[in-house]
């Protein structure tokens, strides 16, 4: 019965070794979260230097704490932005950004 069960285990780990082999992998990924609290022209400027310009298969940059209320950022044409901005309710902070 034991031995059954160690059998029955390692074809279970054969399995699962060649699933993983047919999953599609990204090498060149890079997913980054920045809490930019208060996100400007100039810090957007850097942000696209040293994380969106590089070589990458797929470079996808978070930030949390744009406070942005309205688009007052000029993104570079080739990169996808994903923006929820804070609600005008007078409260400061909030706001999120994808870049891609």
């Amino acid at each position: 019965m034991l031995e059954e069960k160690i059998r029955e285990d390692e074809k279970n780990k054969e399995n699962k070794t060649k699933e993983r082999k047919d999953k599609k992998t990204f090498e060149n990924l890079s997913i980054n979260l920045i809490n930019i609290n208060g996100l400007t022209q100039t810090k957007y400027a850097e942000l696209e230097e040293m994380f969106l310009r590089k070589e990458k298969e797929l470079n996808l940059v978070c930030l949390t704490e744009t406070h942005l209320k309205q688009d007052k950022i000029r993104i570079s044409e080739d990169i996808t932005e994903i923006n929820s901005k804070r609600d005008t309710d007078g409260r400061k902070g909030g706001g999120l950004m994808i870049l891609h």
